[in-house]
């Protein structure tokens, strides 16, 4: 098994190209699967500054014939060509493909460091995955370790405190922009209901912003607002919302893109100032608005400029967890020993070692009972020594042990209730 990942991000590219490549991103996983390619899993991630794609391969002999099925299936649904995909993404094989997916949940490659936005992206493009039938037992087993590492990078470190977002900062841009700094009179029109919309919605309460209306383009406006405050917008109904907006925010990345004679149109009696948000990758304003009269434009490109920087520490000592979570994934994803490794009592044979021998000794290959010294333990077998002690503390079970489920995942302090010392755990060598 070989993890391959093809990356396309804001920081190698501009968000024009990236929105491009991920044109038609959610069919390339099935498609690539149904081909008889070499790929046997895949998971797409695409947000509003990257797109990203995981897959599982047979050996490493097979890792450039399904790179090349995946440039070749990306070209056919974006419509670019082959050789611009190609030279667009950025290949990782290996270990790489869990450090950069680590790096990514936590919120360390993205354009506001920290974010804790990506974590649930991260979380909803496996479940996608899984739903679709692409996701294979690795891919699935690298993204759940990805989620995790996440939320220990938000427990263990400051990063992401603050609680900075690509959406809270587009806010404080937009507050910086209007003489009143006040949200709570300010009428807001939201266009979209993903992720990025529902992010928005919980800001704009947090700012104590009652004037929040929904417009969806694929009707589901009322359903969204029914869960999270906010009037429902219709195709009727929007033009007039739009002229007594203040704000704008767009994050549907919806096909159509309302153009800058459409805005100056509904904007034409108004009398005031308008700022537009525009979060969608694809745009869902034509940027030709920003040079309307009254019309002040914040873009993605606008928000990484202005996003500032966390303290180093904190990345620091994000990183290392990330690293940490990586190598751990590296050792796990390897195949167990044959044969468990020896084991040498301290003192007294644990508990478990205990109950082990006399499982053991009713049968003929019973080994002999060890004296109670720092001799090695003779009994010790593929079922014996599962007591906490004798197996470090969140350790994986070695291949062979085939009674380890409930003890190995006791914590040490449980443990300590056995009968007699702890036993240590060294490696034959």
């Amino acid at each position: 098994m070989v993890l391959l990942s093809l990356v396309a991000t804001h920081s190698d590219l501009d968000l024009e190209t990236v929105a491009r490549l991920s044109a038609g991103s959610s069919e390339v996983a099935a498609n690539v699967l149904a081909d008889g390619t070499p790929v046997s899993g895949a998971v797409v991630l695409a947000t509003c500054n990257r797109v990203e794609f995981y897959c599982e391969t047979g050996s490493d002999a097979t890792v450039e014939p399904a790179r090349s099925a995946l440039v070749a299936e990306i070209a056919r649904q974006s419509g670019l060509d082959q050789q611009l995909v190609a030279q667009s993404f950025a290949v990782n094989t290996g270990p790489d493909v869990a450090r950069h997916l680590f790096a990514v949940g936590a919120g360390l490659d993205s354009a506001v460091i920290g974010e804790r936005e990506i974590a649930g992206q991260v979380r909803r493009a496996l479940n996608v995955a899984q739903q679709a039938g692409t996701a294979s037992g690795s891919l699935v087993r690298l993204f759940q370790s990805a989620s995790r590492t996440a939320k220990d990078v938000g427990a263990q470190t400051a990063l992401g405190g603050r609680g900075l977002s690509i959406v809270s900062v587009a806010l404080e841009l937009a507050t910086d922009l209007a003489e009143d700094r006040s949200w709570t009179d300010k009428n807001v029109v939201v266009f979209g209901t993903g992720a990025y919309a529902g992010a928005t919605m919980a800001l704009l309460r947090e700012r104590s912003c009652a004037n929040v209306s929904v417009y969806s383009s694929s009707g589901r406006a009322r359903t969204f607002t029914a869960t999270r405050g906010g009037t429902p917008l219709t195709d009727e109904s929007l033009p007039a919302a739009l002229a007594a907006a203040d704000v704008v925010i767009g994050c549907s990345g919806s096909d159509h893109q309302v153009s800058a004679a459409e805005v100056e149109e509904v904007r034409r009696e108004a009398g005031k100032p308008l700022t537009i948000i525009d979060l969608a990758l694809t745009h869902d304003f034509d940027p030709a608005v920003g040079d309307l009269d009254g019309v002040d434009l914040i873009t993605l490109e606008s928000v990484r400029l202005a996003a500032p920087e966390e303290q180093a520490e904190s990345v620091r000592q994000a990183a290392e967890i990330v690293s940490h979570a990586a190598r751990a994934s590296k050792r796990n994803s390897r195949p167990g020993p044959s044969t468990p490794p020896s084991l040498r009592c301290a003192a007294t044979p644990c508990r478990c070692w205990k109950r082990n021998w006399r499982r053991s000794a009713r049968s003929t290959a019973a080994p002999a009972r060890p004296r109670k010294s720092s001799s090695p333990c003779a009994a010790w077998s593929s079922s014996c020594c599962t007591c906490p002690p004798c197996v470090p503390a969140n350790s994986p079970p070695a291949a062979g042990r085939t009674n380890m489920s409930p003890p190995w995942r006791r914590s040490t302090a449980s443990a300590s209730k056995s009968r007699g010392p702890p036993c240590r755990k060294t490696a034959a060598r």
